[in-house]
């Protein structure tokens, strides 16, 4: 895999301020705003360890839920910062804000070693709609940019792909290349037979990931909401559950 992650960085990290864009999009109970499955957090404790390690100044970008642009007080990103704090074992200190001159301040103030993490990059439309100026932003506070959020790899955000017009080098963070490493190995070196479980909610965004899978696979599986669009195409009923009307046609094909 010729891509450069991380782990090849290793001697040139120490003081530098590293952006790392993790996936922290967990679980949470609606009832109390606590985080019920922490999986996602844990998976990118490595490469955070990794760059602490290594003397970074590391600063954590991610999104939390839907808040649509806006500043969503139950999706400030407080809980996920203190969970992550817990699971490294030191500070993760946490600021309102993830652009401007207090943010950058912030950020300069960071000695080797320490992590900030900003906040909701959702709270702003522009990370969304990869608005070049708003990843201008996000790239003052870096000096190196690493992406471990292998669930958001499909997406053109301005936090994944306009900060790296910007920022050099950009790697790939350690979660990242083991995912990459072993849906490569899949591809190109299956055993047989093959089978393959899709899922999700998206029909529109799973749909090239379908096409490029059909002429791999010995077997499709299709799960959670991905499925109603193909029952219904079929001419099954499917109640309330969410159809994609725009793919039913090419459902039935």
């Amino acid at each position: 895999m010729e891509k450069l992650t991380i782990g090849h960085l290793r001697e040139t990290l120490s003081g530098r301020r590293v952006f790392v864009r993790i996936d922290g999009d967990v679980p949470r109970r609606e009832e109390t705003g606590e985080i019920a499955d922490e999986f996602k957090l844990r998976q990118v404790v490595p490469t955070l360890q990794f760059l602490i390690q290594a003397g970074a100044r590391v600063v954590i970008g991610t999104h939390w839920g839907q808040p649509e642009g806006k500043v969503v007080a139950s999706w400030r990103v407080d809980p996920i910062a203190e969970r992550l704090s817990r699971l490294l074992g030191r500070p993760v200190r946490k600021v309102n804000d993830c652009v401007g001159r207090e943010v950058e301040r912030l950020v300069d103030e960071l000695k080797p070693g320490e992590v900030l993490m900003v906040e909701n990059l959702r709270f702003y439309a522009e990370e969304d709609l990869d608005d070049a100026a708003f990843a201008r932003q996000l790239a003052d506070l870096a000096d190196v940019y690493c992406n471990d959020a292998f669930g958001l790899a499909h997406r053109g955000q301005a936090s994944t792909v306009g900060i790296t017009r910007y920022v050099t080098p950009a790697a790939a963070g350690l979660l990242m290349e083991r995912e990459l490493l072993m849906l490569e190995a899949v591809l190109k070196n299956p055993q047989k037979p093959f089978l393959a479980v899709v899922a999700g909610s998206r029909l529109e965004e799973k749909l090239p990931v379908l096409e490029n899978l059909l002429p791999r696979v010995d077997r499709l599986f299709l799960g959670g909401a991905l499925c109603f669009t193909f029952l219904k195409a079929q001419g099954y009923e499917v109640g309330r559950s969410p159809v994609n009307a725009a793919f039913l046609k090419l459902a039935e094909d």
